[in-house]
């Protein structure tokens, strides 16, 4: 007779014993356990990257917190430039203010115009009184003969210092003959492009009308109303103005700076709260 062994059928619950880590039978969902499994260990790269991204929060942090105190970096360095700002309009008041200019004044004398030929070789010619005066310029050639430029006036004959009194003091005679120079070149030059444009030569003119005292400064001014003191003036103020002007764009950029920078502190703390919470899940925080 067979030796025939009838087997117990294995209760459900023991079914579930019988196979470790399951907890469902086939067909049916699995049921986490609640069994705390270990977590993997964080990669040592990744720890290294989150700690050198907190010394970098950690130092925007500092910053932030710098720009938002009374005392910091940022006013000084407006202080520092206030105070350049405000030497720089004391110097330009003090050249508002300057004393006017005390120029002794030659006896006048009569200006003839003689001869103007503005054709290159051009050629000017006036009198002081009795002293001749005479301009001309030179022509450069190319090697094929064709005209090239046209050169500036160059005093060829007079002399200026005839009109510069003896009993003037020597700094004063120099001042007046330099200035006196620079008038007669403007003087010929103004008579050659008159010429060049058909305009019309001045039919009276005086020693007066080429140098007389500047109404603005009292220093000499020139034919044409030009006065170099005037215009060294105008242009140390003018860069002056400008230096300021540029003071003052520094002051906005570091006022800006600083208020973008107290501005960051709310996101750069969020930022550190997220790296340390993350540290802090690979057991890293300090």
């Amino acid at each position: 007779m067979p030796n025939w062994k009838i087997w117990k059928k294995t209760p459900q619950s023991e079914q579930h014993s019988a196979l470790p880590g399951r907890t469902a039978t086939a067909g049916e969902p699995i049921i986490p356990d609640g069994t705390p499994r270990p977590s993997a260990p964080p990669a040592p790269d990744r720890v290294a990257t989150l700690k050198r991204r907190r010394e970098g929060i950690l130092f925007d942090v500092e910053q932030s917190e710098l720009a938002n105190q009374p005392e910091n970096p940022w006013r000084e360095r407006i202080e520092l430039l206030t105070q350049t700002i405000n030497d720089i309009r004391r110097e330009r008041e003090d050249l508002e203010n300057l004393p006017r200019i005390e120029r002794p004044v030659p006896a006048n004398q009569l200006v003839t115009i003689d001869r103007v030929v503005w054709e290159d070789p051009a050629s000017v010619e006036f009198s002081i009184a009795n002293e001749p005066f005479r301009y001309e310029s030179e022509v450069d050639w190319a090697e094929r003969g064709t005209y090239v430029t046209r050169n500036e006036l160059e005093l060829r004959a007079g002399d200026a210092s005839k009109f510069a009194p003896a009993e003037w003091p020597e700094e004063e005679r120099q001042a007046f003959l330099e200035r006196l120079n620079e008038a007669l070149f403007i003087f010929a030059t103004d008579l050659r492009n008159l010429a060049e444009n058909g305009g019309v030569l001045p039919a009276e003119v005086s020693l007066a009308d080429l140098i007389s005292p500047c109404p603005v400064c009292g220093d000499w001014r020139l034919w044409g109303g030009f006065c170099p003191t005037c215009a060294e003036r105008d242009r140390r103020r003018k860069a002056l103005e400008d230096e300021i002007a540029a003071r003052l764009q520094e002051i906005n950029a570091e006022e800006e700076e600083r208020a973008r920078i107290a501005e960051r502190l709310p996101i750069a703390l969020r930022r550190l709260a997220d790296v340390e919470t993350e540290l802090r899940s690979f057991g890293a925080a300090d």
